[in-house]
């Protein structure tokens, strides 16, 4: 079995972001995330400088995101107030992303053409993280999650006027 940095991670899948998770689990988020995205039935951490050990023992993260590009399916996280310390989407070992259908591009000059001004820190996310040693034995969530999920919201489907608004545009 390989060895990884992060030892009490087991290889069970994390619970679905649709169905509970197991009634210890601790689920994070970002302090400004929309309400009605934390589930009554997960138990929530916010993370109002939660320590490293702290989000460490979480299972998961959800988080909004800055942009998602199609082209590479890549989420790009500004790292803000609905999107977390960077440190808040690393650790956990799954992550779900909510974005509106308008925060897609198709391109990376898309993304650029999107940005004001270029960001203090940009952390992109293109799949669940994973990694191989030198003996090409693969391991998942090293750095970063083991499981990503993305979900796409329809514009028209979501109130703005309760809601933060998630990209910098």
């Amino acid at each position: 079995m390989p060895k990884s940095s992060r030892p009490h991670r087991n290889h069970s899948p994390p619970p679905s972001p649709i169905s509970s998770p197991k009634a210890a689990s601790i689920s994070s988020s970002p302090p400004q995330v929309f309400p009605p995205w934390l589930a009554p039935s997960f138990n929530w951490q916010i993370d109002n400088n939660l320590t490293h050990a702290q989000i460490e023992q979480s299972e998961g993260v959800l988080t909004a995101c800055f942009c998602a590009i199609a082209d590479s399916g890549t989420i790009a996280l500004h790292h803000g107030p609905t999107e977390g310390r960077r440190v808040l989407t690393l650790l956990p070992d799954w992550h779900l992303c909510i974005l509106r259908a308008s925060q897609v591009v198709e391109t990376l000059p898309e993304y650029f053409d999107r940005c004001q001004q270029p960001p203090s820190l940009v952390t992109w996310i293109s799949g669940p993280s994973a990694t191989a040693d030198i003996e090409m034995t693969r391991v998942k969530g090293v750095p970063g999650p083991r499981f990503l999920h993305v979900i796409l919201v329809r514009d028209d489907l979501v109130r703005d006027e309760a809601e933060p608004k998630l990209s910098k545009e």
